[in-house]
C-alpha cells in the first residue's frame, strides 16, 4: 500500500544559507521559498529545509532530517492497517500543502514516518541530480527496525547483509524508486536499552559523477575524491561537511 518516499523535512539552522546550498546540491533553484519554509522537487520527491526549532523536547529533532512521509494510495485505509499493526497514528494536515496526514507512532520513539495520499500532479524539476538512490536509517536494534519497516510499514526487504569489514549490518527495504537502507553498526556497544532509530543520511543519484564533483567543487563545496562504491557498478564521492548534519553521499550506477 506504500507507494513511495513522498518528501523530506530536513531541519536547518540558517534557512537561507541553506537553500542556497541545497540549490547547488540539487542543482536546481527552489520551487518555493521564504523566510520559514524552503521546497525542491527531486523526480517525484519533495526535500522542505524548515528552520530548526530552539528548545526542542526531549526526542524532538534540532537539526537534520526529522522526518519522512510516505505516499499512499488510499490513507484512510492504510492508516487504520497501521493501527491493526500496533502502531499509534495521529491524523493531521499537512501545513505546507494542506493534504491530511497520518503521523505514525511507536511507543515513545519520536515519530520519523507520516503517511500522505499520494499526489499524482505534482510537477518534476530537471537537473542533473536525477533523484534519491536511497535513505539511510541508523540503528541500535536492526531487529526492531525489521519489525518496523518490514513488518508493519510492509516495506519489501531485499537484502540483509553484515559485513565484519565494514563492522555494520545492513538492511535494504524497497520504496518506490529509492531505498531505505538500516544500518547497524555492530563493532560500536549499543546503549541500554537502545536509542530509537534515527533518520541520518541521504545518497543522490546523479547522471554524471565527474560533473558533479566539478560542479560542487567549484562552488566552494568540499567533497571528497570519487572513489568505487560499496554497490556493484557504482561510483560515489562524499560531502566533507554533512549538510544541516546530514551526511550525503553523490552516486552514479554505471549499470
Amino acid at each position: 500500500m506504500i507507494l513511495r518516499l513522498d518528501h523530506l523535512m530536513i531541519r536547518v539552522p540558517q534557512i537561507d544559507a541553506a537553500a542556497r546550498l541545497y540549490a547547488h546540491i540539487l542543482d536546481q533553484a527552489p520551487v518555493v521559498a521564504d523566510d520559514h519554509l524552503v521546497r525542491f522537487r527531486i523526480g517525484g520527491l519533495e526535500v522542505r529545509l524548515v528552520r530548526a526549532e530552539t528548545g526542542v523536547g526531549q526526542g524532538a529533532v534540532a537539526e537534520g532530517l526529522a522526518h519522512a512521509a510516505l505516499a499512499v494510495s488510499d490513507l484512510d485505509r492504510t492508516a487504520r492497517l497501521m493501527s491493526r499493526r500496533g502502531l499509534a497514528v495521529d491524523h493531521g494536515t499537512d501545513a505546507v500543502d494542506g493534504r491530511p496526514v497520518a503521523v505514525l507512532r511507536s511507543g515513545t520513539d519520536p515519530a520519523l514516518w507520516l503517511l500522505v495520499e499520494q499526489d499524482a500532479a505534482r510537477p518534476a524539476a530537471a537537473g542533473s541530480v536525477i533523484g534519491l538512490d536511497h535513505l539511510v536509517v541508523a540503528s541500535d536494534d536492526p531487529e526492531r527496525s525489521l519489525a518496523m519497516l518490514g513488518g508493519r510499514l510492509g516495506l519489501d526487504l531485499r537484502l540483509d547483509r553484515a559485513n565484519p569489514a565494514w563492522g555494520a549490518r545492513m538492511l535494504f527495504f524497497r520504496c518506490g524508486d529509492a531505498v531505505v537502507e538500516v544500518i547497524h553498526e555492530t563493532a560500536a556497544a549499543a546503549p541500554h536499552p537502545p536509542a530509537p532509530d534515527r533518520l541520518w543520511g541521504l545518497c543522490w543519484r546523479v547522471a554524471d559523477i565527474e560533473a558533479t564533483h566539478r560542479r560542487l567543487a567549484a562552488a566552494g563545496i568540499a567533497v571528497t575524491g570519487i572513489r568505487t562504491g560499496r554497490r556493484p557498478g557504482t561510483r560515489v564521492f562524499t560531502l566533507s561537511e554533512p549538510p544541516a548534519a546530514v551526511p550525503t553521499l553523490m552516486l552514479q550506477a554505471d549499470r
